[in-house]
């Protein structure tokens, strides 16, 4: 996430403006609870596949959220949370639309997004697969990311992952500073900050009942975002809670010296100081 795409710990935005809802009211408009509907059709669609056996790749919550990311900041900010939402819908629908049926052409009709903003969006996940990952590196000749350490495959097992964390409660670390035109979770201004790592969440895959419902174990199970977010393969890496003091983050002159801030952090994103 950069610029006004993930804009926490920002200032000068002034009020959040409020809109009245009534408390039997689900959403603001009717449109906003049929994209719901449409998002929880295709997730179904796209984790099983479009071809029995063949799920399709770019898809999941990182995927997704990346592909908000890559709307021009101005729409990006002036747009509703649920129309954002849309715009990953349309950029997901732009991928597939000819296995779906629906074509850009039809969605610029209907005004729900432009080829303009489509043809941006394709140009920066194309800058972003040759792009090199924190922790990870640039991809091969087929785009492909490969690590000793987080690739399941090559570690042997998520839990094996996990039971190699590099880190421990107490340590001082630092957040690496990077520039990514994918999706990450590392926050902007934590980029180059000291923190004291206070509990690690443990690593496991993920377990799901007989209803298909995913299962909480106590520990974290999510794949690494920078890696998961271009949806052709699934990296795993230890998290960490760091903790940050406020006066660090942004001046011992402009906050309550007793400010703290908790962040989750995955294991690339910091180094021990």
């Amino acid at each position: 996430m950069e610029g006004p795409h993930y804009n926490a710990g920002w200032t000068g935005y002034g009020k959040i403006p409020f809109k009245d809802q009534p408390d039997n009211q689900a959403w603001l408009e009717e449109w906003e609870g049929q994209l719901g509907a449409m998002f929880a059709t295709l997730s179904t669609i796209f984790e099983k596949g479009l071809k029995p056996g063949q799920p399709v790749p770019f898809w999941g919550l990182d995927a997704a959220r990346w592909g908000r990311e890559t709307m021009n900041p101005r729409d990006y900010m002036n747009r509703t949370y649920d129309a954002l939402w849309l715009e990953t819908l349309c950029l997901l629908i732009t991928m597939y639309g000819d296995k779906l049926g629906v074509s850009v052409a039809e969605m610029e009709a209907r005004k729900i997004t432009t080829a303009p903003a489509q043809k941006r969006a394709k140009a920066i996940r194309d800058k972003a697969f040759k792009e090199a990952v924190p922790g990870v590196g640039r991809p091969d000749a087929k785009g492909l990311y490969q690590s000793e350490q987080y690739d399941p495959a090559k570690v042997g097992s998520i839990e094996a992952i996990g039971a190699k964390a590099k880190f421990k409660v107490g340590d001082r670390v630092q957040c690496i500073n990077q520039l990514s035109t994918g999706h990450t979770r590392e926050y902007p201004y934590f980029r180059g900050k000291v923190g004291t790592v206070v509990a690690y969440y443990g690593l496991a895959e993920e377990k799901r009942n007989e209803k298909g419902q995913i299962e909480f174990q106590g520990v974290y199970y999510a794949p690494y975002p920078d890696i998961a977010c271009r949806g052709l393969q699934k990296f795993y890496t230890p998290l960490y809670s760091v903790r940050f003091e406020g006066k660090d983050l942004w001046g011992e002159e402009f906050v309550d010296r007793r400010s703290v801030i908790y962040a989750d952090v995955f294991e690339p994103y910091v180094k021990l100081v």
